[in-house]
């Protein structure tokens, strides 16, 4: 998501004449600044610097401008010079424009290219002895991470008709040579190997007792399989999911338990929930988690029922 300016100013405020351009490259390193201004600036009515600067799509930038003395009041602004779009300042700044300190975003992210002013100013009272102020001025160029959607493979058991779902390829690729007995049905739904924001981790346990697996978000049903280590083997976490359901992007991902063996269905689709439930031998949970919509709910081949074994998953 784009930044979004924090105020519209009068751009004429901070109108220092050409402005010279500047360009901010991400090198790979956060530690370091990928942009650095050293400078003095000598307080004087008009007195700063004025630069353009191009910024990129999809990086993370964070401003920083530090003084040898914080009292200074130097100011600096990041602004659209045509719209006078506020879009970072320091807080000397916001205070000379009757904004809240603070309110500049800590991290800046661009869809699309753009080009913005940075201004840094002398301060709003010029007034001094003709000392100059040294600044720095450090500007930081993290690209974004970019995440990618990973398919979530499901294997039935076909000693039991369990279900295994699984998100690492070589896991998949593991299975379907050394462990005889795994019948891969393909890509069940959509998720992600791994941690991203907007996502929840989903815990994957075993069934000690009756061969199957169980994946859930719930903390209060995570906590409980954790407890009972003797019934239930913990395998970390087995993917990750999105957490909130936005129309068009998510849809629902249902589970079934298995009443006699233990494990669960995990299926997108509705109807082959149904199919299970009608077969008989599994308990509707409604709803697990939620899924990409990248897949259409389409039943992975082979997927019905091959029947069950009359243990019990608690013993």
């Amino acid at each position: 998501m784009s930044s979004e300016p924090i105020a519209t100013i009068d751009p004429s405020q901070f109108d220092l004449g050409d402005a010279y351009p500047l360009t901010i490259a991400a090198d790979g390193v956060t530690e370091t600044p990928d942009l650095v201004l050293d400078g003095e600036l000598v307080p004087a009515a008009g007195a700063g610097y004025s630069y353009t600067i191009a910024l990129d799509a999809k990086v993370d930038y964070k401003l920083l401008l530090t003084e040898l003395n914080v009292a200074s009041g130097l100011r600096a602004v990041l602004t659209d010079g045509a719209t006078g779009g506020l879009y970072w300042a320091n807080d000397a700044a916001l205070h000379s424009l009757g904004l809240e300190p603070g309110i500049a975003p800590d991290v800046l992210t661009f869809d699309a290219p753009t080009e913005l002013k940075l201004v840094i100013a002398a301060p709003a009272d010029s007034s001094g002895d003709g000392t100059g102020i040294p600044f720095r001025f450090e500007a930081y160029a993290d690209l974004v991470k970019t995440y990618t959607d990973n398919p979530i493979f499901r294997f039935t058991n076909t000693a039991n008709g369990t279900f295994l779902y699984t998100a690492s390829a070589d896991e998949v690729a593991y299975i379907a040579d050394h462990v005889p007995g795994m019948r891969p049905d393909g890509i069940a739904f959509i998720g992600d190997d791994e941690a991203r924001p907007g996502y929840l981790p989903v815990h994957r346990f075993a069934s000690l007792s009756g061969g199957g697996w169980y994946f859930s978000i719930d903390d209060d049903e995570v906590a409980l399989m954790l407890a009972n280590p003797e019934l239930f083997r913990d395998e970390g976490i087995g993917f990750y999911v999105p957490a909130e359901f936005l129309e068009g992007i998510t849809q629902p991902v249902y589970r079934a338990d298995n009443a006699d063996v233990g494990g669960m269905l995990l299926t997108i689709n509705p109807i082959e929930k149904l199919y299970y439930m009608l077969y008989g031998g599994w308990l509707d949970h409604g709803i697990a988690f939620l899924a990409d919509t990248t897949l259409d709910p389409e039943v992975p081949a082979g997927s019905e029922p091959i029947g069950q074994s009359p243990i019990d998953p608690l013993g």
